[in-house]
């Protein structure tokens, strides 16, 4: 079994929660996850820490800052097994056509509401490599 290291910590926002009670409550339609973000927001990275950490921000945020690149989940893309939900985020070589520095990945909603943020170790991007991040959810929550 994987530990999260503390270069991977992600954290789930209130919305997450509240958006899954109201669901199951029959109160909104079905929640699901269904797209990625990529960026880097400066504001919620410890850099003075060794490997770099997440910091406390406010869990109102509904939006990652410098995102760079967004795409859509394809069928296949989540899976859960063995009590993980796993998200596939892929960006190809060539998706993007500049430079770009990436520490976060963001997992957004059918309303693009932004409800989980995964740290990775920052690093730039560049338009001749492409992106393999998989951020996890383990089951039970608690």
């Amino acid at each position: 079994m994987t530990n999260n290291n503390t270069w991977q910590r992600a954290l789930l926002l209130p919305r997450y929660y509240e958006k899954n009670a109201h669901s199951i409550a029959g109160l909104s339609s079905q929640f699901q996850i269904k797209k990625f973000q990529l960026g880097h927001d400066p504001e919620l990275i410890d850099e003075t820490t060794n490997p770099p950490g997440l910091r406390t921000f406010d869990t109102a945020l509904n939006q990652l800052a410098n995102v760079f690149y967004e795409a859509p989940f394809k069928p296949g893309d989540i899976v859960f097994a063995n009590g993980r939900l796993l998200f596939k985020c892929v960006m190809p070589e060539g998706a993007i056509a500049a430079p770009a520095k990436y520490s976060l990945t963001g997992l957004i909603d059918q309303e693009d509401d932004l409800i989980a943020v995964s740290l990775d170790l920052p690093d730039w991007v560049t338009p001749t490599e492409g992106v393999r991040i998989h951020p996890y959810i383990n089951f039970p929550i608690g």
